[in-house]
């Protein structure tokens, strides 16, 4: 398991606040930054997504395509291998 910090902002962000918890699956559409700091004189690092939209993946209830894209599926892609 690979935990990334995802930021979400206005709608989006009052959406996955209230359907998201601590190990639920999402697929996140949005822009890779990578957050520099220093603390204590050590510096540190961590990847975060902004997110433009998020799909509530896995089961029970859910809440799809809550960004500004509002279509619930991963954007189609021309690279996809199909199989």
């Amino acid at each position: 398991v690979e935990w990334i910090h995802v930021i979400a902002w206005g709608k989006l962000g009052e959406v996955c606040g209230q359907y998201l918890s601590k190990g639920k699956q999402v697929f996140v559409e949005g822009r890779f930054r990578l957050e520099q700091w220093e603390k204590d004189g050590e510096k540190k690092s961590r990847p975060t997504f902004v997110a433009r939209d998020v799909m509530f993946l896995g089961g029970g209830e859910q809440y799809q395509g809550a960004g500004n894209g509002g279509t619930g599926k991963p954007p189609a892609r021309d690279d996809d291998i199909p199989f």
